[in-house]
């Protein structure tokens, strides 16, 4: 077992604050404080399969909360450009055939 500080963690890992307590909240990372409060991490038990996975869903989680801004601004942007984007797909189907 080897402690480190979370600051020094974070700053090895490079992971964000969200997947710090992802990995925290799933008791995936091991930790303890010490007697002057700090938060410690036992670094032998991190694996790179539980920083891949704490990241993976920490941006999954973002792009939930995003998703339905983003499919708004994409629908305008198609119903901005429709004619533009249906003219284009006729002729790249023409040239296709040819």
């Amino acid at each position: 077992m080897k402690l480190i500080t979370l600051k020094e963690f974070r700053y090895i890992t490079k992971v964000s604050n969200e997947t710090i307590i992802s990995l925290l909240d799933s008791g995936t990372l091991a930790h303890s404080i010490s007697d002057q409060g700090q938060v410690l991490i036992d670094i032998d038990s991190v694996t790179s399969k539980n920083l891949v996975q704490a990241i993976s869903s920490s941006r999954e989680a973002v792009f939930q909360h995003w998703q339905p801004l983003l499919e708004e601004v994409a629908a305008r942007i198609i119903r901005e450009n429709f004619e533009s984007i249906a003219s284009q797909a006729v002729a790249n189907a023409l040239s296709e055939r040819q």
